[in-house]
């Protein structure tokens, strides 16, 4: 029980503070859609979010980043 409900909590934890990672690396390149950070926000595959954050890293715009997600 207590040991499911950690790991749980650290799988949550990872998965928010990459989207937040995510959405404050596009953050350099101007203002956000709320649309568009409610969708990173409410993803919870860290294999999706791992992709998205490798893409942030090297897009030069919100929009390719849409693009390409």
């Amino acid at each position: 029980g207590r040991a499911e409900g950690k790991a749980e909590g650290r799988t949550e934890g990872r998965i928010s503070g990459m989207a937040e990672s995510i959405i404050k690396l596009l953050e350099d390149h101007g203002k956000i859609s709320e649309d568009l950070q409610t969708k990173i926000m409410a993803e919870k595959d860290l294999q999706v979010l791992s992709k998205w954050l490798k893409l942030a890293a090297r897009v030069d715009s919100i929009d390719v980043f849409r693009e390409r997600m």
